[in-house]
């Protein structure tokens, strides 16, 4: 099963490209029902590439975003078509939202904690769900074009 996390929010600017933080390690999610997540740093391994979708849907690709791995967040860059960047640029998309599978879990003063999980895909997507992650957009190269895996050993 696909597990749909939303986070953080876009803008964009000329150029079509859009960077920032995907999550926050020990930002918390407020899902469904009022229950909670975390995501613990490194729980995606090393992932470098994945698709970058609308709204979860794959008939609406909008690029592929190259991440960044550290101790603090997962960090994402992307240059997206023109149509996403428009919908982000007027704020119709405004968050990024990871979806996964789920692999290592457990519970923490109730609060599920994902400590390892496979990263299929992120979207832009109108509704955050993690509320301290950030994206933003810059002309010319994304910044995270060489990214390096964090490596939490």
């Amino acid at each position: 099963m696909v597990e749909i996390r939303q986070a953080g929010s876009a803008r964009a600017v000329e150029g079509n490209q859009i960077v920032g933080t995907v999550v926050q390690y020990g930002d918390q999610a407020l899902l469904e029902k009022g229950r909670r997540e975390r995501i613990l740093p490194g729980a995606f391994g090393d992932i470098r590439e994945v698709p970058l979708n609308i709204q979860h849907d794959l008939e609406l690709p909008a690029g592929v975003a190259v991440l960044a791995d550290s101790p603090a967040e997962l960090r994402a860059a992307a240059t997206v078509t023109r149509g996403p960047w428009k919908m982000v640029k007027d704020g119709a998309l405004n968050g990024l939202s990871v979806e996964m599978h789920p692999m290592r879990e457990s519970m923490q003063d109730g609060v599920r904690v994902i400590e390892a999980a496979r990263m299929s895909a992120l979207s832009l997507v109108h509704l955050p769900k993690y509320p301290r992650s950030r994206v933003e957009a810059r002309e010319g190269e994304a910044w995270l074009s060489g990214a390096i895996p964090y490596d939490k050993k």
